[in-house]
């Protein structure tokens, strides 16, 4: 595989391929889980209203993901490359993930421009894109709380919308964080090739790659106290 090759490219020889099975979308299970929420809404069920929000806060949180487990799976692979020293103390994590996602009208960055233009101070204070993901807790919660008319109303816009992403061609290349990933593969090269003094440190990473389609990369590095003093960290 392409990341395999690289770090092997790199000069990190203890490189290996893991394969693993998987759900990889989030569509299905959020669409599926406001589909329930609908049917709360409508039969008056709130159980059925509070079951759906549980799950999905527990989706989009990134927890057990209960629900996701029970749809089919597909084979993902975890390449890990190490090098250095396993018994170092200290550990820096850095995450990116590599995405060539599905397009989808609720990705259209056409108000965010709007409001860029016209607030472009707004916009310079956020440090992250806003949390659309929660989104899709708000219908079913709507019937816990009793408002089932707009309940249904908002998990019916949610399904469509997941509908949406999932009939939508995969965008072709890397359409988010490529820069992450690059940057990961380059420190694996920093690293491997001693401009940071290599001993006493330990570097591991970690990418997962669900399909040929995401990827996320995991670079773990455990350096001693006397190394992170003497760099700067």
């Amino acid at each position: 595989m392409w990341i395999a090759e690289r770090f092997r490219g790199a000069g990190i020889k203890r490189v290996r391929i893991e394969e693993e099975r998987v759900h990889g979308s989030f569509w299905w299970p959020v669409g599926l889980l406001n589909v329930l929420g609908i049917a709360g809404a409508l039969l008056r069920k709130r159980v059925l209203s509070l079951l759906a929000t549980a799950l999905l806060v527990d989706d989009v949180e990134g927890r057990a993901r209960l629900f996701r487990s029970l749809l089919p799976r597909r084979a993902t692979y975890n390449v890990t490359a190490e090098l250095g020293a396993p018994e170092a103390e200290r550990t820096i994590v850095i995450v990116a993930h590599h995405d060539a996602a599905h397009g989808g009208a609720i990705f259209d960055t056409t108000l965010v421009e709007a409001i860029a233009d016209r607030l472009p101070g707004l916009l310079a204070k956020q440090k992250r894109w806003p949390p659309m993901m929660w989104g899709t807790v708000i219908g079913p919660l709507l019937g816990v709380l009793g408002k089932r008319r707009l309940s249904a109303v908002w998990s019916a816009g949610a399904t469509l919308a997941m509908a949406d992403i999932g009939r939508t061609a995969v965008v072709p290349g890397a359409n988010d964080n490529a820069t992450g990933v690059a940057t990961g593969l380059s420190l694996a090269t920093w690293l491997s090739g001693g401009f940071w003094a290599p001993d006493g440190a330990y570097s591991r990473f970690v990418s997962p790659i669900i399909g040929a389609v995401w990827v996320l990369l995991v670079s773990r590095v455990l350096l001693t106290q006397r190394q992170i003093t003497s760099s700067g960290w």
